[in-house]
């Protein structure tokens, strides 16, 4: 059973940029293609749903949640720490000093990248390098279990655990 309305595709037409004219069989810059139709199968649609000719069918979408009510469960960990500190004047410095940094940074990357050999470089020591780590900590089980204790040794450092 072929669709009547939505699967049918009228005549395109490509055209220049900058001209704007109905597809003629006489104008050299537009191409007028055949229509095409297709054949889908419908039948599968519940009638309130069907396609009907010069109608669109009917989407219904529902939420199941309140998107303004926010997710408790992930935002109740970052409530708690920022309960727990004592200076938020300095986090909030710290916070707007992160993205000055990050802005900047930015920047540099993109004056960096446009001189003429250093980004090849760049691209040639980041692939060294990263042979040499795949060679150094995960080509064999005792230098993956180095890097793993060295990895949890970091963490505690930091977490101060």
């Amino acid at each position: 059973m072929a669709c009547t309305s939505p699967c049918i595709m009228s005549t395109l037409a490509v055209q220049k940029p900058g001209i704007a004219r109905m597809a003629t069989s006489s104008s050299p810059h537009l191409v007028s293609l055949p229509a095409f139709k297709s054949h889908c199968n419908q039948s599968h649609l519940s009638s309130p749903f069907r396609s009907h000719p010069g109608r669109r069918g009917r989407v219904i979408a529902m939420a199941t949640t309140d998107p303004m009510k926010p997710d408790t469960d992930a935002i109740k960990p970052i409530q708690e720490a920022w309960e727990k500190t004592d200076d938020k004047l300095a986090i909030g410095g710290l916070g707007f000093a992160a993205i000055v940094v990050l802005w900047a940074s930015t920047g540099l990357i993109g004056a960096v990248d446009r001189l003429p050999l250093i980004p090849g470089a760049f691209e040639i020591i980041g692939i060294l390098f990263s042979g040499w780590f795949v060679y150094r900590y995960l080509l064999f089980q005792p230098d993956r279990e180095e890097l793993a204790k060295i990895i949890k040794d970091s963490l505690s450092k930091v977490t101060g655990q």
